[in-house]
């Protein structure tokens, strides 16, 4: 909680030395949905969206996109949340930038197996992984590794779940990310329990 409190101090010094940081407001509003306080993060989110619209602010606007949709899908507003998930793509496609494309296409997935779409759900899982796998983001591989495994886990195909969770816990250990570590370890107990083991 403190660490926060400093976080929001810094970002709003930020804010009031260039208004016009929209990825510094769209921080702001991400500490607020990690505190629970959702509609104050999308008042932030939604303010800054439409501030960057008016400046043109490319980059601003497909963060603050995701943004909002994923406070959306907390909400269970699935079709609004896929309407912004898909316009911040949209962006990150015409800028070509692909790190941000890999994001994106993996919460689509994540959305997708939220509605037990589970081939929709691999198809842009796997996209996202090619390319973290391409870029070398392990951070980004671990997390979207583990999502693939659960997809594969409530489709009933627990030999590839395993090998998912598992690549996803080497990767994890290998780059020292206990919070990803902890997830890995919870997949994979969750799949023995699966297992009757």
């Amino acid at each position: 909680i403190e660490d926060t409190e400093i976080a929001r101090g810094l970002l709003i010094k930020a804010i009031e030395l260039d208004n016009n940081l929209i990825v510094a407001r769209g921080s702001l509003g991400h500490t607020y949905f990690h505190t629970g306080e959702i509609d104050k993060a999308m008042e932030i989110q939604t303010s800054a969206l439409k501030q960057a619209e008016e400046l043109g602010d490319k980059h601003g606007m497909g963060v603050i996109l995701n943004s909002i949709a994923i406070i959306y899908k907390q909400k269970g507003y699935y079709n609004k949340s896929f309407n912004y998930f898909n316009r911040s793509l949209k962006i990150w496609e015409d800028t070509d930038n692909k790190k941000m494309m890999g994001v994106i296409q993996n919460n689509i997935g994540n959305y997708y197996a939220d509605k037990y779409d589970y081939d929709n759900a691999l198809d842009y899982q796997t996209r996202s992984l090619k390319i973290k796998e391409e870029l070398g983001i392990k951070s980004g591989m671990g997390h979207t590794l583990g999502n693939i495994g659960n997809t594969y886990r409530v489709k009933g195909d627990y030999d590839k779940a395993l090998d998912f969770f598992t690549r996803s816990l080497m990767i994890n250990e290998e780059i020292k990310d206990k919070r990803g570590i902890g997830y890995s370890l919870g997949n994979i107990g969750n799949f023995y329990a699966d297992k009757g083991d």
